[in-house]
């Protein structure tokens, strides 16, 4: 059985790597001489610059995140060097659900705590998992989330697909990111990003949003509605022109 040893002299890495580790069940070795390393550890995990005496097996050093850090020893322990294709699944909303399949492998997921978390998300899994092929896979269940998160990534990076998440939702404290994972492996009937035209009811939904936003002062038209949904305007600046256009016309009739 291939096993993850770690090794550092930084007690506070240490420390974090372990708790880790042990959230997700994973066995490990902790070393203490690396240049005596037990036959059965394949990979090992280290502080950044601590890996040059390490020889022999697949060295990860941790860099900012300790989490992408051990997503990349796994991998490396899987033996997988480079995937055909990895699909990151996305269940929009105030905390999306995200998840990554690489292969028909499940890789990672986790519950995001916004919208604007999902760009850093999704670099680090590009990061972590060298594939031929990317795809992010949105579910089109929540429009303002999904145009938030399609506004946010960068023209270029990945190639986006806009699934109906019909028959994904889940219900539970792991229902999100789960949901996330039946989107990414769900095939067929996908849209590009500009293939999107918001619907009247979608439109609708989002009028009563801002009613909502701006504590009940005033609901946009329909034409900043659209923009909402198509990652053109965010609900605040929709609110607030909104907001100075009401606050323009009482100037000029007030002359």
């Amino acid at each position: 059985m291939k096993l993850l040893g770690v090794y550092t002299y930084n007690s506070e890495l240490y420390f974090d790597l372990i708790r880790e580790l042990r959230r997700r069940g994973v066995t490990f070795i902790s070393i203490d001489d690396p240049v005596a390393l037990p036959a059965e550890v394949a990979v090992v995990i280290t502080g950044r610059g601590e890996g040059a005496s390490i020889k022999g097996v697949d060295v990860v050093e941790v860099g900012e995140d300790v989490g992408e850090a051990v997503d990349a020893a796994l991998n490396a322990i899987w033996g997988k060097r480079e995937y055909t294709e990895v699909i990151i699944g996305v269940d929009p909303g105030p905390r999306p659900g995200i998840a990554a399949v690489g292969d028909g492998l499940l890789l990672k997921a986790l519950i995001l705590n916004s919208p604007g978390e999902v760009l850093s998300a999704v670099e680090g899994i590009m990061r972590t998992y060298p594939s031929r092929n990317w795809l992010l896979r949105l579910g089109d269940g929540d429009p303002v989330s999904l145009k938030q998160i399609i506004s946010s990534i960068p023209r270029g990076l990945i190639d986006i697909e806009v699934v109906d998440e019909s028959g994904t939702t889940l219900a539970g404290p792991k229902g999100d990111h789960l949901s996330a994972m039946l989107i990414a492996l769900k095939s067929g009937g996908g849209r590009g990003v500009k293939d999107y035209h918001p619907t009247s009811g979608e439109v609708q939904n989002v009028q009563r949003l801002s009613r909502i936003e701006s504590g009940g002062k005033v609901t946009i038209d329909r034409e900043r509605a659209s923009k909402v949904l198509k990652g053109e305007l965010s609900m605040e600046e929709a609110v607030r022109e909104k907001l100075e256009e009401i606050s323009y016309v009482k100037r000029i009739g007030d002359k």
